[in-house]
């Protein structure tokens, strides 16, 4: 088993405590096509409310009197974000990240947020795409200590959504995503510029690869560059991948 699935090598969530509540109010800032997607879900089950930025009153009094806030920014956008957000929030508040990396995004927000708000960093393994046909079964990956409120919300999530819960730590996080989606997007980005046709006589392997193009083409390029630049594991993995090319380039040439 890897570190993100194995039971011993993981913080195990506590059982929250049985005067613990669900939240009832979410604000959901940013609304972007991850941020309309989730703010959705969350619609079915919560008050919840999308803003696509903190700016006006109305933000305001919602972040003043919500329980929960996600914010489902880019992450180039979170520190600015979080700065706006943070007068605004109540005591004990909890902070839900979804970056698709996680040790930048908690070290922002934990210099960036006041000390009274509740952090938990997650990565919602899915998306538009991916969760079309809705969330059962999809994993939702937690990357900060368990606490009392964030096993109620990982709780919430499972029962409402059908949510796999898994618990890790932010540096396995971006150790395996540096390869999960790393490559992944890489690859999806270069075969999507290629512009390869769905041949008469592909094989399952080339149907395969223009799956993979099709469910990330519509991620933007801030993503692309957040997953592939802000990981510092991303870095060694890529150079690998691209070393191998030449590698094999080199091997098939003609002597």
């Amino acid at each position: 088993m890897d570190q993100m699935t194995e039971p011993s090598r993981l913080s195990r969530p506590r059982r929250a405590p049985r005067d613990a509540v669900d939240p009832t109010e979410i604000v959901v800032i940013g609304l972007g096509a991850f941020g309309r997607f989730v703010a959705g879900h969350l619609a079915k089950q919560f008050v919840c409310r999308g803003f696509d930025r903190v700016e006006g009153d109305e933000v305001a009094t919602a972040l003043s009197s919500c329980d929960v806030v996600v914010l489902a920014v880019p992450f180039a956008a979170l520190r600015e974000t979080a700065a706006l957000a943070g007068p605004w929030l109540k005591p004990g508040a909890v902070v839900v990240d979804v970056c698709s990396i996680k040790e930048r995004p908690l070290a922002v927000l934990t210099a960036t947020l006041p000390p009274s708000a509740e952090i938990v960093g997650t990565h919602p393994l899915f998306g538009p795409q991916s969760g079309r046909d809705g969330l059962d079964g999809l994993k939702l990956v937690i990357c900060t200590p368990p606490t009392a409120m964030s096993c109620r919300l990982a709780a919430a999530m499972r029962r409402l959504f059908g949510l796999r819960i898994v618990w890790t730590d932010a540096a396995e996080h971006d150790r395996q995503m540096a390869h999960v989606q790393g490559l992944s997007h890489l690859i999806a980005r270069a075969l999507k510029a290629m512009e390869l046709p769905d041949f008469a006589f592909a094989t399952e392997s080339y149907r395969h690869l223009l799956r993979m193009r099709d469910m990330l083409a519509g991620d933007s390029l801030a993503l692309f560059r957040t997953i592939t630049e802000e990981n510092a594991a991303a870095g060694p993995v890529i150079a690998r991948f691209r070393s191998e090319i030449d590698r094999l380039t080199a091997e098939s040439e003609p002597r």
